[in-house]
């Protein structure tokens, strides 16, 4: 059986498996409500005509967009220093760690995209079923 829970506290990825000493970033997604919220507040939905038909026209904000996402996605990290400074993971740092530092952006999409394809409820449930027989023994 699949065990869920409500709270996602996220889930710590480090820079260097392993020497944790080198930092790394807490990361977790959004919830579908989360996501839906965003997109209500990022998304101007206006209608035009064309050709005779209004047709529904949609305008995302992505600059707000990501000022939502960035900080929701970054729970924590450790270590992260920047031009010899080390940062405080707050809303302003998260901000500039993800429009400046094109490695460390990356970084975190990179973790944001493996989170979104983690198998391992699906491989949890197939492994649990293979233990059983045909007729459900």
């Amino acid at each position: 059986m699949a065990n869920f829970t409500i709270k996602d506290e996220g889930t710590w990825f480090f820079f260097d498996d392993t020497d944790h000493s080198q930092g790394g970033v807490k990361i977790r997604l959004l919830t579908p409500l989360e996501e839906d919220a965003i997109d209500k507040k990022v998304t101007k939905v206006s209608q035009k005509p064309h050709r005779g038909m209004m047709v529904e026209h949609r305008k995302v904000n992505s600059k707000l967009r990501n000022e939502m996402l960035y900080p929701k996605w970054i729970v924590d990290w450790k270590d992260i220093i920047l031009d010899g400074e080390t940062l405080e993971c707050n809303q302003k740092n998260i901000m500039l760690m993800m429009t400046k530092v094109t490695r460390f952006a990356r970084f975190v999409l990179d973790k944001v995209i493996d989170l979104g394809e983690d198998s391992s409820i699906t491989e949890e449930a197939r492994v649990k079923n293979s233990g059983t027989s045909s007729n459900g023994e």
